[in-house]
């Protein structure tokens, strides 16, 4: 692939990698985000309402809510993948507060948000309840793929958790702090998920160079971005 030289040529380039990632990724589960939505948000700052958190932007909801199609849809429309929730979005989202859902804090990622899920439900006691909620459980897998797909598109796995000052938060985040994941970041949280799979996946990404060699393109294609749209013949 040529690297575009001009507005019209990135313009045409754009064009094509959605084309392609309608293609990858055909199936669109979420009725609350639809492609026309998608397209005319500002993917970044945009808020999407949940029931926990309010202030949360597409591709933190999707890792949150394990949505794995809406996140690479997003990331195929330009989302940045380490995009924090910034302290005005906190601002925000309280004074709209309807006293059910909470803040999440300042400067937290979507890798974190799907890692602090499944840190949550990593005891013994709550995977006991997995066996009751099939629902949650097929969350929980969802969570387990985005924040495995988020790490093969190059997020930082060394973000922290920071909640010890922030004054915001609600029950949400009391359950995280007294499991013992504040200050925490994405691969301590890993680890106390006990899921394998991601910690293995955030080892091989661990060092710069393998992130170059072997980062996923955004495009929804799931494989390595110099095989992809990389790859010059």
């Amino acid at each position: 692939n040529e690297i575009p030289t001009s507005s019209f040529d990135c313009h045409k380039e754009l064009n094509a990698w959605h084309k392609e990632a309608n293609d990858n990724i055909s199936l669109f589960p979420n009725d609350m985000i639809d492609e026309k939505k998608l397209r005319q948000l500002n993917i970044d700052d945009s808020k999407v309402d949940h029931q926990s958190f309010n202030n949360l932007n597409v591709i933190q909801y999707a890792a949150y809510q394990g949505d794995l199609c809406l996140l690479e849809k997003a990331v195929s429309y330009g989302a940045a993948i380490d995009y924090p929730v910034l302290n005005h979005h906190v601002a925000d989202s309280n004074e709209r507060n309807d006293g059910e859902t909470e803040a999440a804090p300042p400067g937290t990622t979507a890798l974190l948000l799907a890692c602090m899920v499944l840190a949550l439900y990593s005891g013994r006691i709550l995977r006991k309840e997995l066996q009751k909620d099939k629902k949650l459980a097929q969350q929980l897998k969802g969570n387990l793929e985005c924040a495995i797909q988020l790490v093969k598109l190059g997020a930082d796995c060394g973000v922290v958790l920071r909640y010890d000052n922030f004054n915001h938060g609600g029950f949400v985040m009391e359950v995280m702090k007294s499991i013992g994941i504040d200050n925490n970041n994405a691969y301590q949280m890993a680890v106390k998920s006990e899921k394998i799979a991601l910690t293995r996946a955030m080892k091989i990404f661990e060092s710069i160079e393998d992130k170059i060699k072997l980062v996923h393109c955004r495009c929804g294609s799931r494989i390595p971005w110099k095989d992809c749209h990389g790859h010059t013949t």
